[in-house]
């Protein structure tokens, strides 16, 4: 989401413990082989971002 909205929430210097987890967690194959793509996962959140609500 960082990415998405320009704002960074996650700090790595304040939380190298949390980073460290994150990191190991992404590795883990049945993980890495099943996230989707990071780039692709940006661009399609930041179109959807720009839509407007849908009318309830």
């Amino acid at each position: 989401m960082e990415d998405v909205a320009g704002v960074k929430v996650f700090k790595s210097d304040m939380f190298p413990r949390l980073h460290a987890w994150m990191k190991n967690f992404g590795e883990v194959p049945v993980i890495k082989d099943n996230v989707p793509h990071h780039d692709r996962v940006v661009e399609l959140l930041k179109v959807r971002r720009q839509m407007p609500p849908p009318n309830p």
